[in-house]
């Protein structure tokens, strides 16, 4: 699996297991599946910490992934369970759409 990126802004209250029920119950993913781990982690920068979740994709489909959560979560929608506008940053080879 390879890190794809990963969504800012995460809360105590975001549970893991409710982001992938909902990825995979869009139309958009059932139209072209691909496997991926949510996880959660921190990153940190200037001593200060973030915690995000992290997303990890197969190998194979890295750019359908990439592409899929880079639109899925913009920063506009509320694409998320808990009804909140989530960002996702890209990671791998520093790519974007």
């Amino acid at each position: 699996m390879v890190r794809v990126g990963f969504l800012s802004r995460m809360r105590g209250f975001t549970l893991r297991a409710d982001f992938q029920d909902c990825v995979t119950s869009s139309q958009e993913w059932k139209d072209n599946p691909f496997h991926f781990r949510l996880y959660f982690d921190a990153i940190s920068a200037k001593e200060k910490f973030a915690h995000v979740l992290m997303i990890d994709v197969d190998r194979p489909r890295i750019d359908t992934s990439r592409k899929f959560f880079q639109a899925w979560f913009s920063g506009l929608a509320t694409n998320s369970p808990n009804d909140i506008s989530y960002i996702f940053w890209p990671l791998y080879k520093k790519t974007s759409i």
